[in-house]
């Protein structure tokens, strides 16, 4: 049994467990109020914050969500556990000159180029194509089927959506979030939200915006 724990017990959860195995992880955690399951694809669910602890060294985030993911990385590095050592489907190719650091998860049939640096806690799923000489720094989100062109940057905390495309040499700063199926073409600066084909900059919706 590994001593990863992963934090989270959902539907990425699921996922995590179904590429790497049940037998990769200790357990997941989730705060008490929101899980009734005794287990997740077959790894046990604790809701006992300190026995969860006691139990593992490492932690995997299994959260899309960046504000639940920043939240659940700041628990666990309070609690002293360290990233995993980055975790990559054996159906997924990284080329030999990428660095992937650790915390990263990356999904089947994933192409991560030559030169290419996924920073800490960067989750790539299913079909993601990262291209050569491309940096995503620190907690970036990228979903299913999104290709990033060579010599691109994507800031911490950024979030590419399925079946997005950015590309080569765009710069996007921290915080971007790109829908599903936009196409970036240009570069745009930190908190964006980015929308189209070509995408566009647009208004973040406010907290009251029920749209």
């Amino acid at each position: 049994m590994s001593n990863i724990l992963l934090m989270g017990a959902g539907a990425l959860a699921l996922d995590l467990i179904d590429v790497f195995g049940a037998q990769a992880f200790a357990g997941a955690y989730v705060d008490p109020p929101f899980f009734r399951q005794a287990d997740v694809g077959g790894v046990p669910v604790w809701t006992d914050w300190p026995a969860a602890v006691s139990r593992t060294r490492h932690f995997v985030l299994a959260i899309s969500d960046l504000q639940h993911r920043e939240r659940a990385r700041g628990i666990a590095t309070q609690a002293g556990l360290t990233a995993a050592p980055p975790m990559v489907s054996t159906m997924a190719r990284i080329a030999a000159t990428a660095r992937l650091e650790p915390g990263c998860a990356v999904g089947h049939f994933c192409a991560v180029g030559p030169q290419a640096v996924l920073g800490p806690h960067c989750l790539l799923m299913h079909g993601v194509v990262i291209g050569h000489d491309s940096t995503l720094e620190d907690d970036v989100v990228v979903c299913a089927g999104a290709a990033v062109g060579g010599y691109v940057t994507v800031g911490a905390r950024g979030f590419i959506g399925t079946n997005a495309v950015l590309a080569p040499r765009v710069k996007l700063g921290r915080d971007c979030h790109v829908a599903a199926g936009a196409a970036c073409l240009r570069d745009a600066p930190d908190d964006s939200l980015l929308l189209g084909n070509p995408a566009r900059r647009q208004a973040r919706p406010g907290p009251d915006d029920s749209r």
